[in-house]
């Protein structure tokens, strides 16, 4: 009867610890997948922010690249 306890104690734990694993899996593939969502974003922006012109030097053409830039950035959002 004592074994039989000791047994059943050892595999709920182990159980409890499969339990465990299988959520740091999903957390793990979870992360991963952000990850790859980030670095597609970087990716973009790097681009194009490449492609932009220089910083302009009035008043109208700073505003002109804020207001783009608002536009822009609202399309780059993770």
């Amino acid at each position: 009867l004592h074994l039989h306890s000791e047994w059943e104690e050892v595999r709920e734990g182990a159980m409890q610890r499969k339990r465990q694993l299988e959520g740091m899996l999903a957390d793990g593939r979870s992360f991963d997948e952000r990850r790859r969502d980030v670095e597609a974003w970087l990716t973009r922006l790097q681009a194009r922010l490449e492609r932009m012109p220089p910083v302009g030097q009035t008043l109208d053409i700073l505003e002109a690249q804020l207001k783009e830039q608002k536009v822009s950035l609202s399309l780059f959002k993770v």
